[in-house]
């Protein structure tokens, strides 16, 4: 893992956002302990093997995902793709509804992609992920075809919690329409006036493909600009594969 930038406090500090990413790690660690644990008994467990498996940072990611996530939040899938990140997040969401008193607003999933086969799967897994769950803890879902550059107007500036991102092509689809440096940084940029405080971004990307490599270096940059002081950035990336999917979380703290 590699800190883009220091935070302002020294290391010890305790504040909200270095304790969210403490509990996401906490979080990941428990979930790759029980694949693990399931699948490979003889390997190590914990937050090692959430970070050395082959789906570690995806892991990771979900943990984050599962520890910033609140009753009544706003959850945004910016490349929804197959459905797989959409239907954890509305899962996640459902069960904040159903932990939190009767009272409480449900959460509401905003997720976008420009392929209309995208968001036909992403539909059936959100159906799918739902099912077990009540009218009342059911989060408000909108599957909208939209390009990932821009969000939609009914996404109020400091409305939203989490911000999420699996970059590149379609799995099992037409590999020629990825996303790309140009539109993944503008998206970028919009989505840090979407967040509200204690809200986080997280990216995934992939630089297995030309188009990939171009925008994995422009997301990095992207995320190194960011003002220190009202955010903190980390990466997780493997050191021994540059082609390997990585990881940026980014915490936005005032």
């Amino acid at each position: 893992a590699e800190l883009l930038q220091r935070a302002a406090p020294p290391p010890t500090d305790r504040s909200a956002g270095a304790q969210l990413l403490t509990n996401a790690a906490a979080a990941a660690a428990a979930s790759a302990t029980r694949v693990t644990q399931a699948a490979q008994p003889a390997s190590p467990g914990g937050l090692v093997a959430s970070l050395l498996s082959a789906r570690g940072c995806l892991t990771l990611a979900r943990g984050v995902w599962s520890d910033a996530l609140r009753p009544g939040d706003i959850a945004v899938d910016a490349t929804c793709g197959n459905g797989n990140d959409a239907a954890e997040l509305a899962t996640i969401l459902a069960r904040r509804a159903s932990e939190a008193p009767a009272s409480s607003a449900v959460g509401r999933l905003v997720a976008l992609d420009i392929q209309p086969a995208a968001l036909d799967a992403t539909r059936a897994r959100l159906d799918d992920a739902l099912r077990d769950f009540g009218a009342a803890e059911r989060p408000h879902v909108e599957l909208l075809l939209h390009d990932h550059a821009s969000f939609p107007p009914s996404l109020a500036p400091g409305s939203v919690r989490l911000v999420v991102y699996n970059l590149g092509y379609l799995p099992h689809g037409d590999h020629s329409r990825t996303t790309t440096a140009e539109g993944t940084v503008r998206s970028l940029q919009a989505a840090t006036e979407l967040l509200c405080v204690g809200g986080m971004i997280t990216a995934v990307s992939y630089p297995a493909h030309p188009e990939g490599v171009r925008e994995a270096a422009a997301v990095h940059d992207a995320f190194a600009r960011l003002d220190k002081h009202r955010w903190r950035v980390l990466v997780c990336r493997p050191s021994q594969n540059e082609r390997e999917k990585f990881l940026t979380v980014a915490l936005r703290r005032c």
